[in-house]
């Protein structure tokens, strides 16, 4: 399945903490299925990473979360630099929780 992504903000200022892109997708080949169908194994497979974190005692560094989690990803299907993107984000969106005392977090949707 092949897909554009077309960005309808063009510009965001550099000191913004939270960067916001909302985007567009067109379905090219395969159907609009496989796209949700990906986006929800997206999802859970964020949301068993930030799971499993979150009952550590210790935050793992890239290295260690890398091998924890990179071959889980990977047998789910997911190319190498998507593996990477879902266990930097889960680390990072863990330790932003953390810090804050918050409560465990759920992933109810990916994008706004």
């Amino acid at each position: 399945m092949k897909g554009f992504i077309r960005s309808l903000v063009g510009w965001i200022p550099e000191e913004s903490y939270h960067r916001a892109l909302k985007a567009e997708v067109e379905v090219v080949e395969g159907s609009i299925n496989d796209l949700l169908w990906d986006s929800m194994l997206y999802r859970y497979a964020m949301q068993r990473i930030v799971d499993t974190l979150w009952d550590l005692n210790k935050i793992p560094n890239r290295a260690q979360a890398h091998q924890m989690f990179y071959n889980i990803l990977r047998s789910y299907g997911f190319r190498a630099h998507v593996a990477k993107n879902i266990y930097d984000h889960a680390l990072a969106l863990v330790k932003a929780v953390m810090e804050c005392n918050g409560s465990k977090p759920t992933l109810k949707r990916l994008y706004s």
